[in-house]
């Protein structure tokens, strides 16, 4: 297993809201998709980007800011495991890449190796879907997408999307 000072380190800071948007799921793709709000007081999502893998799902980050930014990516609900989730306490921020390591380039995933053995939960009474482990705090930087950070490290993503036929 991948030693933890080998990983991406996130560091988050307060805000009055997340990133807006719509976080959508679609069952004939087996895909998340994050469609930002027109907002003219954000900056726009930008197509000078990496990710970070949590297996097939991307946390796409911006390569000038480091700012984590929205998810997307294919995500099969077939090995989601249906059970009640207690929903943490939610936070609005932003979050970032801390230091200039791991070096970020156009287009290229970061493999976050700790997510190779994370379990997807789909609570279908509530609609939130939590990957990776349970916590009690969590930090919501897009609409409908949140990370639990401990000791500067992802512990597990939570997604609210909004489920489309196709």
């Amino acid at each position: 297993m991948e030693q933890s000072s080998n990983l991406p380190r996130l560091s988050w800071t307060e805000a009055d809201s997340a990133r807006r948007g719509t976080l959508t799921y679609t069952l004939s793709e087996s895909s998340f998709n994050f469609q930002p709000a027109s907002d003219p007081f954000r900056q726009p999502l930008q197509a000078d980007t990496a990710s970070i893998s949590l297996r097939t799902l991307q946390i796409e980050v911006s390569i000038t800011t480091r700012e984590l930014l929205y998810v997307w990516g294919f995500f099969a609900n077939t090995s989601w495991k249906p059970h009640a989730i207690i929903l943490p306490t939610f936070r609005k921020g932003h979050i970032s890449l801390l230091g200039e390591t791991p070096k970020l380039q156009r287009g290229v995933a970061l493999p976050y190796k700790p997510a190779e053995s994370w379990v997807a939960i789909f609570d279908d009474k509530i609609g939130w879907i939590r990957f990776g482990n349970d916590s009690s705090d969590a930090i919501e930087f897009a609409e409908g997408t949140a990370l639990s950070i401990e000791g500067e490290l992802i512990t597990s993503i939570w997604l609210h999307p909004t489920i489309l036929e196709r």
